[in-house]
């Protein structure tokens, strides 16, 4: 009964009513713009290259991202991860990817960063330095630019320049294990003792042993937009990485519990609780081709939702159908797992 349920009243929740149709609605590190429609296809292309990347499997990956350009030819993101791939192993077509993400987008600023480390791979070392300085001035917060930054500067001799990026960043974020470690070798190569203890007494502290975490330390970690801290407290508290995704969308925090959500479908594609996350983060973005793709998954998972995700799921038919599709919902829920 619950299926059918979820069907035929969540279908009333997706249509563009409710949800709006052409330009999509996303939030992005907690800011609201109006974005292109992405079909669902595009996005499974995406997350599949973004897997495989991480695996270290480069070759598959640049082939999930061709067929992710294929069907969607104007997202500058996906020309740059191609552009990046592509020079990574010696490629001549880095460039032209490059050069297509520009024409999309000047501004964005990981192509100006991976575009940097392309250059500096080629030995082009000063050209790699504007190039990173172009992407610092785009998103001086980003913890990959500042370190590749300091490099830069640091290998053409301004080590001032170098520390003084490296001190910003572990100042931003002191937990930043790459900006410490980062720190302490330039530090030891200029033969500056001091900093060298301080950057492995707080590397030391960073990689102790801990007590469990709680759910206020999962919170705040979702709070800060660390996902990978998010997941390891959750670890620590116990959490399942389903129940994570759920978390980071009763906070609001839409984008990490999409990322979190794909990553756990990727390892278990009838998780049901996954399924509402994906789901729940679509509503918050009123992105309408992930409702439905979500949806999709969800009306085909064999297993019952759990507490968390059967709460979330009534306040969502509350909102977009009614509160007697909520009543519907949670008497169903008292029948037995899904059919």
């Amino acid at each position: 009964m619950r299926a059918r349920l979820t069907i035929g009243a969540l279908a009333l929740a997706a249509t563009p009513a409710c949800l709006g149709g052409g330009a999509v609605t996303r939030v992005v590190s907690g800011e609201v713009y109006e974005g292109r429609f992405i079909s669902p296809e595009a996005y499974a292309s995406v997350a599949e290259g973004a897997l495989l990347e991480a695996q270290g499997d480069f070759a598959h990956a640049e082939r999930a991202y061709r067929r992710a350009s294929e069907l969607d030819p104007g997202s500058a993101e996906l020309w740059t991860r191609l552009g990046a791939l592509a020079c990574r192993a010696r490629r001549a077509g880095a460039r032209a990817d490059f050069a297509r993400a520009e024409a999309l987008d000047d501004s964005y600023a990981p192509l100006a960063r991976e575009r940097a480390r392309c250059a500096r791979a080629e030995g082009h070392a000063k050209e790699a330095l504007a190039l990173a300085e172009r992407a610092f001035s785009l998103d001086p917060l980003d913890e990959d630019t500042n370190l590749l930054l300091a490099a830069l500067h640091d290998a053409l001799g301004d080590h001032a320049r170098a520390e003084a990026l490296l001190r910003g960043l572990v100042s931003r974020s002191p937990r930043s294990r790459a900006g410490w470690r980062a720190l302490g070798e330039l530090a030891a190569r200029r033969g500056d003792r001091i900093t060298v203890r301080e950057a492995d007494a707080r590397l030391r502290e960073l990689e102790s042993p801990r007590g469990p975490a709680t759910a206020l330390e999962v919170d705040r970690a979702l709070g800060a937009g660390d996902l990978v801290a998010a997941r390891r407290a959750a670890r620590s508290a116990g959490m399942s990485a389903s129940g994570l995704a759920l978390r980071a969308v009763e906070l609001g925090h839409a984008s990490l519990a999409l990322e979190q959500a794909r990553l756990v479908l990727g390892a278990d594609p009838g998780d049901p609780d996954a399924r509402v996350a994906a789901l729940l983060a679509s509503e918050l973005t009123r992105d309408p081709a992930g409702f439905i793709e979500s949806l999709r998954g969800l009306t085909e998972a064999r297993r019952a939702v759990g507490e968390r995700a059967e709460r979330l799921l009534g306040a969502l038919l509350a909102r977009r159908v009614g509160p007697d599709a909520e009543r519907a919902w949670r008497d169903a829920g008292r029948d037995g797992p899904a059919e």
